[in-house]
């Protein structure tokens, strides 16, 4: 019996969860459903606690906490878009290269018939835009939403900060989650130096690096650095100091084990640290058991074959980073 009543509880506390952001959605009274929603949170996150003090084996009680945790996320999100607005920044449009051009597909389509009966191809792509490439149905794959990756990156800004006594920041905490979502690399590595440089310049410093270094990798090399990670490619790496090499780095792995003389990516970035020449670098450590270790393969020297490319596009982003100074 005294199972069932958590049960119970976080059933109760997720419908009311939603309840109340249709509220907030629907009534010209926000403000009063916004206070209804943050007494509910709390009272969620203090269920959710609770629950994960315990070793709970039910299949029904598990899911219906699932359910509670992904309602926690949506109600702080919406929350916090609604405390902390957007900087109100001039943003120019901009047209971002497509994964794959029309004109490429069908040449590929045309191959294909030189090719043995059953064969197919698999395209993996972050754009809706391949739904119309296939001859069927498109497979989602469920990622981490922002509503929990936001949830995620502000817990390791702030640190046992309070993000309602620093509005600014959380809005520009909010920015920079949106610009990487996704990325547990840049979760850990930006928010661990947000949250050891906590302080408006550096932050602002932060997000302006960040736009103009994502920028720079869509343009030169027509994707997101989180996918070119993803499929393995070397990138360059976001440095907030001034370096006379460039630094690209590649994906990163999990460990048991760190090597005592692997540099800390974070002070890579801020210049504090120069290693030279191709090395791993620690990109974060895990504080729950096993307490795993996530390295990044670095290197000074331009990977690959494509080295003039390369370099010319370093050049293009030192240029860009100089400005900002």
């Amino acid at each position: 019996m005294n199972m069932l009543v958590p049960a119970a509880v976080s059933d109760i506390a997720y419908r009311l969860t939603t309840f109340a952001i249709k509220k907030y959605q629907q009534l010209p009274d926000a403000e009063a459903a916004l206070e209804t929603l943050n007494r509910l949170l709390l009272r969620a996150q203090t269920i959710i606690e609770e629950a994960e003090g315990k070793c709970i084996a039910n299949e029904g009680m598990l899911h219906q906490l699932r359910m509670l945790t992904e309602g926690m996320y949506r109600g702080h999100y919406l929350l916090d878009r609604y405390k902390y607005p957007a900087l109100q920044e001039d943003r120019k449009d901009e047209e971002l290269a497509c994964d794959i051009i029309d004109q490429t597909w069908q040449s590929l389509k045309s191959s294909m018939s030189c090719w043995a009966r059953g064969s197919k191809i698999i395209i993996t792509s972050r754009s809706d835009k391949i739904e119309n490439l296939g001859t069927t149905a498109a497979i989602r794959l469920d990622l981490l939403h922002p509503e929990a990756y936001w949830y995620l990156f502000k817990m390791l800004a702030f640190g046992s900060r309070n993000p309602d006594e620093h509005p600014k920041l959380a809005s520009v905490a909010m920015e920079i989650a949106t610009e990487y979502s996704g990325s547990f690399l840049a979760a850990y590595t930006i928010g661990g130096l947000l949250r050891d440089n906590f302080n408006a310049q550096f932050w602002c410093s932060t997000l302006k690096y960040l736009r103009a270094y994502i920028r720079n990798q869509l343009l030169v090399l027509g994707d997101h650095p989180n996918n070119l990670l993803l499929k393995g490619q070397w990138v360059h790496c976001l440095r907030f100091a001034e370096a006379s090499d460039p630094l690209w780095m590649s994906d990163y792995y999990e460990t048991d084990s760190c090597p005592d003389q692997a540099p800390n990516i974070s002070d890579i970035m801020l210049g504090s640290a120069t290693p030279r020449g191709r090395f791993e670098a620690l990109g974060w450590k895990s504080r729950m058991a096993p307490y795993y270790s996530y390295m990044i393969c670095c290197s000074t020297e331009a990977p690959g074959h494509a080295v003039g490319r390369k370099k010319r596009s370093y050049d293009r982003f030192l240029g860009e980073m100089t400005l900002l100074h």
